[in-house]
């Protein structure tokens, strides 16, 4: 699935490059443009990553940690962020618009993956011979 969101960006910013390449304002507003379009995608993909993380590798993990990341950062912070890059979009005359997006978003990304790797170091990857080995030492 992350893929899918990924590619979706990338598509994306190919036809907003095409767009402004032919209404004659060159490259030069675009590289401001990319990050917006591209990390939407990306956050939706270290969501979705996280998620499927927790349910093939960390079997322990309680319900509720990939809840959360259902609920909260793919259902909710997702769709805000969809919604909000497509709006930012149209605030090119505004550039702190386009510079504090992908800050933004680059801190929600940094918070999921925060998550992630505190469910993954708490319940994942052990295996049964970690857990005799920690029974056997108390």
């Amino acid at each position: 699935m992350p893929p899918l969101f990924i590619g979706g960006t990338a598509g994306g910013a190919i036809i907003v490059y095409g767009a402004h390449r032919g209404g004659g304002g060159g490259g030069s507003v675009f590289q401001w443009w990319l990050p917006v379009v591209m990390l939407a995608g990306t956050y939706q993909a270290v969501v979705y990553l996280a998620m499927d993380h927790l349910i093939l590798f960390s079997p322990e993990a309680p319900f509720a940690a990939w809840e959360a990341l259902v609920k909260v950062g793919y259902k909710r912070v997702g769709a805000v962020v969809a919604f909000t890059a497509s709006f930012s979009l149209f605030l090119v005359d505004h550039p702190w618009v386009l510079i504090a997006w992908p800050c933004l978003l680059l801190a929600l990304m940094a918070a999921v993956v925060a998550f992630w790797l505190c469910i993954a170091r708490t319940y994942g990857g052990r295996g049964k011979k970690a857990k005799l080995l920690r029974q056997q030492n108390m």
